[in-house]
């Protein structure tokens, strides 16, 4: 017999929410499409969903996390985004360097593009 923590007892709460957390990691792997993720054959991209929720707490029903989606989404681009723009230039084994992103050489082919926003 397995141990307590190896047993397999599921409620279908726990199971629907399961399915809920992956509906949600599915949609960090949509927003690497929206930064320009390629998905090739050695990209390695996935996303982990966790719940900290209490178990007593009540799941939100599935015609309410619309919201939580977006989020999902928003979150994962900005983090993307931000570790482009903070990366430094970095030398690794055998001397392949990686270049740091030139920021003012995107700001400048964003606007040309008409992509950010009019300064105030």
């Amino acid at each position: 017999m397995p141990p307590p923590a190896m047993t397999r007892h599921r409620s279908p709460a726990r199971c629907r929410s399961a399915a809920k957390l992956g509906r949600l990691a599915r949609r960090a792997v949509f927003a690497m499409g929206r930064v320009g993720a390629s998905y090739s054959n050695t990209s390695g991209d996935y996303a982990i969903a966790f719940s900290t929720a209490p178990r007593d707490q009540p799941l939100i029903p599935d015609g309410e996390i619309n919201p939580l989606f977006a989020a999902v989404m928003d979150a994962v681009e900005e983090a993307l985004l931000n570790s482009l723009f903070t990366a430094a230039t970095t030398t690794g084994v055998g001397g392949h360097t990686s270049h740091a992103v030139p920021h003012g050489t995107v700001i400048r082919r964003l606007a040309a593009a008409g992509r950010l926003p009019a300064q105030a």
